[in-house]
């Protein structure tokens, strides 16, 4: 016996957002071409990479802290929109909601494209926002060792 009532709340709770994201964005062009892009841009944490180089330009700290944001991207791939946007946010404050928009958009991409269930992105952002303290602490920004 299958249906409804027998299916886990795991597997309940990605088809009601499947549906959601069938019912309000999928085949609208505008979500489309923006989700793939996202989803495109986030492979290999190519974004991310992106923003980070751009984030260097700015002084030789946020060169250091650019470099430390691609090495830690490079290692950890699998929740690397909140994980990036943790390290990134951290050497410029005022733009921190624009990288947590920037990885919540990525986030929901993968959903949108099918690449993830809404599970998995769900546990990949909490897996990203921890990875990316812990990594803060590990690998304190440019300027500020020894004073946390």
């Amino acid at each position: 016996m299958s249906g409804p009532a027998t299916e886990e709340p795991v597997d309940r709770f990605d088809q009601w957002v499947d549906e959601l994201f069938d019912q309000y964005l999928r085949g609208r062009p505008v979500a489309d071409r923006l989700f793939y892009a996202a989803s495109a841009l986030g492979d290999h944490g190519v974004i991310w990479l992106i923003l980070a180089a751009a984030q260097g330009l700015r002084s030789d700290d946020h060169w250091r802290g650019a470099l430390r944001a691609a090495a830690g991207i490079s290692v950890e791939s699998a929740s690397s929109a909140f994980f990036a946007a943790a390290l990134l946010s951290e050497g410029d404050p005022a733009l921190r909601p624009l990288y947590y928009a920037i990885a919540v958009v990525v986030a929901l991409s993968r959903i949108h494209v099918r690449i993830h269930h809404a599970s998995d992105v769900a546990a990949g952002i909490g897996l990203g926002a921890v990875l990316g303290e812990i990594a803060r602490r590990l690998m304190p920004w440019p300027g500020t060792r020894g004073s946390r």
